[in-house]
């Protein structure tokens, strides 16, 4: 017999930090100079506004109660992004941040994924947002990459 709680628990887990997410995102969007780069922080905040939508209802259709904040570590992480953003006007920071906040993001889910005592409903909605969360993460990678064939990428 699988255990409620326990899928409550790492839902809610992946709330907080998909939240701190979400956060970090929309903060940068607005501080980012680069606005094809705000963009698609702005896209990625509401992508994982929806991640945690979808979360969230996992946990209320186990009768359980969502969490309603991020991570203390999260809101200190995006102290330092906002500080580093407004101290060097760079925006590579900010990706190089992103980055790591969604390796970080990503390793979390794949925790999750690996736990056996996960009901299958509870697993296939983690799966589900593991997928949105992994694509962004790819694409936040390319964002570092030079582009060579683009003299302005060129490093």
């Amino acid at each position: 017999m699988r255990d409620p709680a326990h899928d409550i628990d790492v839902l809610n887990d992946l709330i907080e930090i998909t939240m701190d997410s979400y956060e970090g995102y929309r903060e940068a969007a607005e501080h980012l100079e680069n606005t094809e780069v705000a963009a698609l922080f702005s896209r990625w905040a509401l992508n994982r506004r929806h991640v945690l939508c979808e979360l969230r209802h996992a946990v209320q259709n186990l009768g359980g109660r969502p969490v309603a904040e991020g991570t203390v570590l999260g809101s200190a992480r995006r102290f330092f992004v906002d500080l580093r953003t407004h101290l060097t006007a760079n925006h590579d920071a900010v990706v190089e941040e992103a980055e790591r906040s969604d390796e970080h993001l990503k390793h979390q889910f794949e925790s999750a994924l690996n736990d056996y005592r996960l009901s299958t409903p509870v697993r296939d909605a983690v799966e589900h947002a593991y997928l949105s969360v992994k694509t962004c993460h790819g694409i936040v990678h390319e964002l570092k990459q030079p582009c060579p064939s683009h003299p302005r990428c060129a490093r």
